[in-house]
């Protein structure tokens, strides 16, 4: 439906409120993902996967949609896509009004790693926004795209309108079920934090003792714990307890928010642990907050079989593999071999009554055959290739079997041996019941169906490296 201006002569015009979005049918799914998303963020789109979407037609006069009613054309660029005769024509059509404006009427977006000689004449020297490397991040870097061209964004029941789609595919079922949020409850925080005197620590002094003890740094000679260190190490790195605080009654501590610290303490005592029962600690680039955060990660040979045998989510007894190795053919007669290792991150975040939750993710950590990590594009690659037809219950099973192997099959995690200095975590997520399930039929036929039009391992490997 579109809404009537009108010119100081009384003429009436269209308004140019939509996003049309121009791609092969190679693409669909991709074609679908964006347009539910854009619509749930309230911008009106135009696709043809979508005949009527929000009650709204689909243009008969395609040419004159975009001529006359589009605000800005979005092009999925693909190797489906760059020569298709209908694609092609609506971007030379836009690529002619962006000429005619004098603006930047097309929005492309680089499918799958097009390279630069792949594209046509007219799309090599545009900026295109790479979908390649995630499609999350991709449509990330589109709405800020958008908002800095002030795209009309005026649809008020854009999430209604998304929500309504998925019930009309047959996804959603009128029956109750439970939900589990990666948040892991702390059952018990230590009452003091310990103060501490200590010598003057070197840099790889720092991080081997930060492996074996968690502690938070205020200077040169002096650190805080909520745990006394072990005799061997107290000797070596010359530690005397000082002092101590009740940290609920103290807002701050040496003029640092008490919060913070027993954050930082919490998170590095659960890191403290991985690495006591084995884990290994790596660097990982950190895209949201800049710079590398360390990790842990399951090495070669921990376990037996390089299996977690552990209750899964249908209280069956089952297992899985936390290290495997998969190879990518380079030609006929080379292969290489790649490795990739379960890794467990955690962050600390407060409640809205202030209590402290941990907030676990999982994560591979890839590697080539004599253990090196891999660059980040090759092993964003090989990462997505492997998680690609990974599913909520594959998921959720890696979840549990990683709260199972730190709680040593126990229904609790505790760190450290003193009771008074004792760290308790929960193996049981924050559930929330929900009204409404998901039709798990429903959803196994779009599993297949995007399954099928899946890239071949190669394929699949090559296309984030083509870049």
């Amino acid at each position: 439906m579109f809404s009537p201006l009108f010119t100081r002569e009384g003429m009436s015009s269209i308004a140019r409120d939509h996003l049309f979005i121009s791609y092969a049918k190679e693409d669909a799914i991709l074609a679908r993902w964006l347009t539910l998303k854009l619509t749930n963020e309230g911008y009106l789109v135009w696709c043809d996967e979508f005949k009527q979407l929000g009650g709204e037609s689909y243009p008969r006069d395609i040419d004159n949609a975009i001529k006359n009613q589009t605000y800005r054309l979005i092009a999925l660029l693909s190797k489906s896509s760059i020569n298709k005769p209908n694609p092609l024509k609506e971007r030379t059509l836009a690529h002619s009004l962006s000429k005619t404006r004098n603006e930047d009427f097309i929005i492309p977006l680089n499918v799958d790693g097009l390279s630069p000689t792949e594209l046509g004449w007219m799309d090599s020297d545009i900026t295109y926004i790479p979908f390649s490397s995630g499609w999350a991040r991709g449509l990330e870097q589109l709405l800020k795209k958008l908002k800095s061209l002030d795209a009309p964004c005026s649809h008020q029941n854009g999430r209604n309108i998304t929500a309504k789609e998925y019930l009309h595919q047959g996804f959603i079922k009128n029956q109750a079920e439970t939900l589990y949020a990666n948040f892991i409850p702390f059952l018990k925080i230590p009452q003091y934090i310990k103060h501490f005197s200590i010598k003057k620590l070197f840099a790889n002094e720092k991080n081997m003792l930060s492996e074996k003890w968690a502690f938070y740094t205020l200077d040169n000679e002096n650190v805080i714990s909520f745990s006394t260190p072990s005799t061997e190490i107290s000797d070596i790195f010359t530690i005397k307890q000082t002092n101590y605080t009740d940290w609920k009654i103290s807002p701050t501590t040496h003029g640092i928010p008490t919060n913070n610290i027993v954050s930082n303490l919490l998170l590095k005592s659960i890191y403290v642990l991985c690495y006591t029962k084995g884990l290994k600690r790596t660097e990982r680039e950190n895209r949201n907050r800049g710079g590398k955060s360390k990790v842990a990660f399951f090495p070669p040979g921990l376990l037996k079989d390089n299996k977690i045998r552990f209750m899964g989510y249908g209280n069956k007894n089952t297992f899985l593999h936390v290290f495997g190795e998969r190879q990518k053919f380079i030609s006929a007669t080379e292969r290489e071999i790649f490795r990739f290792h379960l890794s467990p991150t955690f962050q600390i975040r407060q409640t809205s009554t202030d209590e402290y939750i941990a907030l676990m993710s999982i994560r591979l950590h890839m590697t080539d055959e004599q253990s090196q990590p891999l660059k980040t594009r090759a092993a964003n690659a090989r990462r997505k290739y492997i998680c690609k037809n990974w599913w909520n219950h594959e998921w959720l099973n890696r979840y549990l079997a990683v709260l199972s192997f730190l709680a040593d099959g126990k229904d609790r995690i505790v760190i450290g041996e003193d009771e008074n200095e004792q760290i308790v975590l929960s193996t049981k997520f924050v559930e929330i019941s929900s009204p409404l399930c998901i039709d798990e039929e429903s959803v196994e036929k779009e599993r297949q169906r995007f399954s099928a039009q899946q890239p071949s391992e190669n394929e699949a490997l090559d296309e984030d490296e083509s870049q």
